[in-house]
């Protein structure tokens, strides 16, 4: 018997796998590399044709794709994602079509390039985010809240829902919310995390220490807070730097910012390269910066319909090591305030500084939870993960 043939639609997957959605395709595909042929495309800054574990990736170019504009020019990217996308599908005849970009909304997209493909195979939809709505955000209407409305309002978003063949959602919230919206399959598939790559290591750990101390002249028991992501404004990186500056000036703890891209905060936390205590990293193995901090924060504004596992929650939680960040949906699945971290209101910088100067100054409730954190992710290791979603999807094909 063939294998079955399934076409992905994700966004640039290329390398360096630095975005928590191409890295989990990435990790879910891998380990069903026995069971399934993949034919991989999606937005990117260029037109490219690659391979991944011999698998086709054909990625096609978005004008502005890098740049803070990526939104605005979104249509006319995917304008030319539907023409190339529906060629190739036409040409490969997949079995499914299963969209793993990043919003609700694109399942419109992945319906419409099935169409004009000509097939009937099923679409499924790995589903991070919901729809969004303007709430309490603020900031950056060009570039993030008009097209955000625009695109990935509740409109076009339970649309797709509700026209898809099934929903695989990231979370029990967007298992929640894909029923309500009338979606006709739903079944709860999150991703994992590695728990051989991502786990305690004390070599590690002591390196990261010290190295932390001769750069700083501190002593190798100086608190030591992790910030592992992009510098969007939602992010909140700026919120970390004004929460833990008092602690910083004296000497109390060190800041390690490891971050890939340039985005709107990335002036703000620029300015604090050089000053004592702060280390500022490009792209790196998250891995040294988890092992190296007492405590990973992520102080997120708000989640723009996000609501999945972040993986730098993950990751670092089966590194040992505690996060604090910001209640909103789907995180507060996983981080249990005060067991395995810390959940703060969001964008409230005196709640997060006085919860930094708390665990400062008394390290043991701090330790305590540490000692859970490991623990509180094994259900989430890649492999149970990738079992259940394989399993869902060879029951959902035809």
């Amino acid at each position: 018997m063939s294998r079955r043939r399934i076409a992905v639609l994700v966004n640039d997957f290329g390398p360096p796998a630095a975005e928590a959605g191409r890295n989990n395709v990435a990790a879910l595909c891998t380990r069903l590399a026995d069971r399934f042929d993949w034919l991989f495309l999606g937005m990117s800054d260029r037109d490219a044709e690659d391979a991944f574990l011999g698998h086709p990736v054909h990625r096609i170019g978005s004008p502005l794709y890098r740049s803070r504009f990526a939104r605005d020019a979104y249509p006319v990217g995917a304008a030319r994602l539907l023409v190339r996308g529906a060629g190739l599908l036409r040409q490969w005849r997949p079995d499914c079509v299963l969209n793993c970009m990043e919003t609700a909304s694109t399942g419109i997209l992945a319906l419409a390039m099935r169409r004009a493909a000509g097939l009937t195979v099923p679409m499924l939809q790995w589903l991070w985010t919901d729809w969004y709505e303007l709430g309490a955000a603020r900031g950056h209407w060009l570039t993030e809240q008009l097209p955000h409305l625009a695109m990935n309002g509740a409109l076009l978003s339970r649309a797709a829902l509700r026209h898809a063949d099934g929903i695989l959602a990231a979370s029990r919230h967007l298992a929640a919310r894909a029923e309500k919206a009338g979606a006709r399959r739903v079944a709860f598939a999150p991703a994992g995390v590695d728990l051989q790559r991502f786990r305690p290591h004390e070599r590690l750990k002591e390196e990261g220490r010290m190295r932390q101390s001769s750069s700083f002249i501190l002593h190798p028991s100086s608190f030591i807070l992790a910030y592992v992501g992009h510098l969007t404004w939602t992010k909140g990186a700026s919120l970390l730097l004004e929460a833990a500056g008092p602690l910083l000036e004296q000497g109390r703890a060190t800041l390690v910012l490891a971050t890939a891209h340039e985005a709107e905060e990335s002036a703000q936390v620029e300015r604090w390269r050089g000053l004592p205590g702060v280390t500022i990293r490009g792209l790196c193995d998250p891995r040294e910066v988890f092992a190296a901090a007492d405590l990973t924060v992520l102080p997120r504004r708000c989640s723009y319909g996000t609501a999945t596992y972040p993986n730098v929650v993950l990751e670092s939680l089966a590194c040992g090591t505690p996060v604090a960040t910001s209640r909103l949906l789907g995180v507060d699945e996983v981080v249990r305030d005060g067991d395995n971290g810390f959940l703060l209101p969001a964008g409230d910088v005196t709640a997060l500084r006085s919860l930094l100067e708390s665990l400062a100054a008394g390290p043991s409730r701090l330790n305590a939870v540490a000692a859970r954190a490991r623990a509180s992710v094994e259900e989430f290791d890649w492999d149970r993960a990738a079992r259940r979603i394989g399993g869902v999807l060879e029951g959902w094909l035809p």
